[in-house]
């Protein structure tokens, strides 16, 4: 993933739970407006641990923060979900 072109290995890092996890960001640049997003693997296992996303100025070089997600968990089921009643 990160031989693509506009994305950037960010190698070993930790994910917002303190996780070990390497990572991949692709950033954008418009108008001197920054927007990047990064996505973490787990070490071992390859799964997604979360993705991030910042957003910054200063003409594209700089970015923070701005939100998280991290996911605890996934897997296969066969069992059919419960629709919420209309």
């Amino acid at each position: 993933m990160a031989d693509l072109p506009a994305v950037r290995s960010l190698g070993a890092t930790r994910d917002p739970l303190g996780r070990d996890a390497v990572g991949v960001a692709l950033r954008s640049c418009d108008n001197g407006y920054a927007s990047e997003t990064r996505a973490l693997f787990g070490r071992t296992g390859g799964r997604l641990l979360a993705v991030l996303r910042a957003t910054g100025d200063s003409g594209c070089q700089k970015v923070s923060p701005i939100a998280w997600t991290a996911m605890l968990g996934s897997g296969w089921t066969d069992a059919k979900p419960v629709l919420p009643r209309r």
